[in-house]
């Protein structure tokens, strides 16, 4: 996998993805197309060797870079973590960073 290599923007659009949001839903919040998105995902498909989006947004939880933050009862996905992935253990256990 080639973690390293998805931009901050594939990140941003793989986590609205994994929150259930939809193409055009995505492209409304980023000001983008939706054209620009199908783009974007298919960028990080290639990158990452994924099947499909489910398999791609699976392997993008699965090492971190994204986790699961309870918002009011609920389960959201937070922003994509990148820099402290390697230092902060909490992440690696897929709980939220503490705040400073």
């Amino acid at each position: 996998m080639s973690l390293d290599k998805l931009s901050d923007r594939q990140l941003q659009i793989i986590m609205h993805l994994c929150n259930g949001a939809s193409q055009e839903e995505i492209a409304s919040q980023l000001f983008l197309s939706v054209s620009g998105i199908n783009q974007q995902v298919a960028a990080a498909r290639r990158v990452m060797r994924a099947r499909n989006n489910v398999h791609l947004a699976s392997m993008v939880i699965a090492s971190g870079l994204l986790y699961y933050l309870p918002d009011n009862g609920r389960r959201t996905l937070d922003e994509p973590v990148r820099d402290s992935v390697a230092d902060d253990r909490s992440v690696h256990n897929h709980e939220a960073p503490h705040a400073a």
